[in-house]
């Protein structure tokens, strides 16, 4: 279930953002054709990547994966 939801809130994230797959993958340096599989499910987000894609929102990644409902990031 959690990550079902994890690809779930990456979508709605870039959704929010009013932005598409091809400059969300630009920004976090993957090909296209991987984030919208990230998206779809299709393929596991490394953690790597992951971590790429909460910077990029500015978001933490315990957000992502919907341990928490806080967006901030705790440093």
């Amino acid at each position: 279930m959690v990550i079902k939801m994890l690809y779930k809130r990456i979508k709605e994230l870039r959704k929010e953002k009013g932005i598409t797959q091809v400059n969300v993958s630009t920004n976090i340096g993957v090909e296209e054709s991987y984030y919208g599989k990230y998206e779809r499910g299709v393929h596991d987000i490394p953690l790597s990547v992951l971590i790429r894609i909460a910077d990029f929102y500015n978001v933490s990644v315990d957000y992502i994966t919907e341990r928490t409902n806080k967006r901030e990031i705790n440093k």
